[in-house]
């Protein structure tokens, strides 16, 4: 038994699992979505293996994937909770400034 099996590998599962659809904040998650984040992950992984890309690519494809998927979920709760109402506007000056 090896105890250095999987290691390196925390950036891809973390990003596969928020790419599925789990909250970095908490919440649940589904096998499912954990699934299909890996299977989208790994077809971008064969796509810049086919494609040439030096392997140091990868990482910093694999934190883009992170960025847009955390930020994407962040924008779905914002509006979420504008259309529920729980977050109030600022009330706006003239001039374009918002109040603070």
């Amino acid at each position: 038994m090896q105890p250095s099996i999987g290691q390196g590998f925390e950036l891809t599962v973390i990003t596969a699992v928020v790419l599925g659809g789990t909250s970095l904040f908490g919440g649940r998650g589904s096998i499912g979505g954990t699934v299909l984040g890996a299977l989208v992950l790994t077809t971008v992984q064969t796509g810049l293996v086919f494609s040439g890309a030096s392997p140091y690519v990868f990482d910093i494809v694999r934190g883009g994937v992170l960025l847009a998927a955390v930020l994407a979920a962040g924008a779905r709760w914002r509006d979420l909770a504008r259309a529920m109402g729980l977050t109030a506007r600022r009330p706006s000056v003239p001039g374009g400034r918002s109040a603070a």
